[in-house]
C-alpha cells in the first residue's frame, strides 16, 4: 500500500468541510426561523399607501397647510403594525389659510426656498417606523425617524389606527417639531446671525404636524 500524503486527500477534505459548513448554516437558519419566528406568518398584509388620501397637516404661528406623500407602505399582522415606510414630497407643500393668491404663493415659495426646507436640493422627506405598541383597540404608541434634509429626528406619538380586511388608516395626535433641529433658523428668535430682513419679524421655531395616512391592500 502506497503512502498517502496530505496532498492526496486535501481536495476531498476541503470539499467535505465546505459542504459541512453550508449544511450547518442552513440548519441553523431553519432552526432559528422555526424556534424564534415560528412558522411563516400567513396573517402578514402589505398595504400600498393611497397618496390621494394621505397627507401631513402642518401649522406654524398663524399659518397652516398640507404636504402630500410621494409613496409608502404599511405592513401588518393581525393587530400588529410591523412596518411603516413613507416618502413625503416636499414640493407639494400647500398654504391653506391665505385667500389672496399672490401672498399665498409668496409664503409657499419661502417655505420651499433655501431659507426653510430647500426643496430644490431636498425634495423628499421620510418617515421610518421603529416600533408601534398597541395601547387599546384604537390607539397605538408609534415611534420612528422623521428625516428632513438628510437629518433624522426620532419622535414618539400616539395615533388612532383602523384596520379592515383591505384598508389601513392612521391619524396621529399632534406632533411638535423644533425646526432648528434641522438647521432652519430663518426668522427664528434663536438665529445668532439674522439678516437685515429678520430684525422686525419672528416666526415660531415650533411646527406642529399631524399625519394622516390611508393604505390599500396590495395584491
Amino acid at each position: 500500500m502506497g503512502r498517502e500524503t496530505i496532498m492526496d486527500f486535501r481536495p476531498h477534505t476541503y470539499r467535505s468541510i465546505f459542504l459541512l459548513i453550508v449544511l450547518s448554516v442552513f440548519f441553523i437558519v431553519v432552526g432559528y426561523q422555526s424556534t424564534a419566528h415560528g412558522k411563516i406568518d400567513k396573517n402578514i398584509k402589505y398595504f400600498e399607501l393611497d397618496t390621494t388620501g394621505s397627507y401631513v397637516f402642518w401649522k406654524n404661528s398663524n399659518h397652516y397647510g398640507k404636504v402630500f406623500f410621494e409613496s409608502g407602505h404599511i405592513i401588518t399582522s393581525e393587530n400588529t403594525i410591523k412596518d411603516i415606510d413613507l416618502k413625503l414630497s416636499m414640493n407639494t407643500i400647500k398654504v391653506e389659510d391665505i385667500d389672496y393668491e399672490l401672498m399665498r404663493e409668496t409664503l409657499t415659495n419661502v417655505l420651499k426656498s433655501s431659507e426653510f426646507f430647500n426643496t430644490k436640493y431636498y425634495p423628499y422627506g421620510y418617515f421610518k417606523l421603529h416600533s408601534a405598541e398597541q395601547i387599546d383597540n384604537k390607539k397605538y404608541s408609534v415611534s420612528g425617524d422623521i428625516n428632513l434634509m438628510e437629518a433624522d429626528i426620532c419622535k414618539t406619538f400616539d395615533a388612532r389606527v383602523k384596520m379592515t380586511k383591505n384598508l389601513f388608516f392612521m391619524s396621529s395626535d399632534t406632533i411638535y417639531l423644533d425646526r432648528t433641529l434641522w438647521g432652519i433658523f430663518y426668522l427664528s428668535r434663536n438665529n445668532l446671525y439674522p439678516g437685515d430682513d429678520e430684525n422686525t419679524f419672528i416666526v415660531s421655531d415650533t411646527i406642529s404636524i399631524s399625519v394622516n395616512i390611508a393604505g390599500k391592500l396590495s395584491n
